[in-house]
């Protein structure tokens, strides 16, 4: 996660460490090594987290991500292996921050469409009980 303005802590002795740091984070980062298995075959749990908390999400690999990120306009898909582009990707969010504002909003929206648990929980439940009666 990524945070472009000091934080201002608190005299609380526990802190959830998201419950403090989510009000303040910008961009979620999605990094992975330049893995053709990575492309189409994982589902990182922090990509759900950031687009349910409202962030903008930064990915550096190609794949399912990137198109879900590209095709929703919640984030910033640069390509791997391009630390430069990743840089300038940084740097753009850091500069632009109603874009990067609307691109959060993007991600909660995409959330809420595509991936509430219930949702897909249901989802799953009718599949399995369809396979069974067959």
């Amino acid at each position: 996660m990524i945070i472009f303005r000091q934080p201002v802590l608190s005299k609380c002795y526990y802190i959830n460490w998201l419950s403090f740091w989510a009000p303040q984070v910008q961009v979620g980062m999605m990094i992975l090594d330049n893995v053709p298995a990575f492309y189409y075959g994982t589902s990182p749990n922090k990509f759900f987290d950031y687009i349910s908390s409202g962030f903008s999400v930064l990915n550096n690999y190609p794949g399912w991500l990137k198109d879900i990120i590209t095709q929703n306009q919640c984030g910033v898909a640069v390509p791997p292996e391009d630390p430069e582009a990743f840089a300038n990707a940084l740097i753009e969010l850091a500069d632009h921050p109603e874009k990067r504002k609307e691109m959060g909003i993007n991600a909660r929206k995409l959330a809420i469409s595509q991936f509430v648990r219930q949702d897909l929980a249901d989802s799953l439940v009718s599949f399995l009980e369809k396979i069974y009666k067959k």
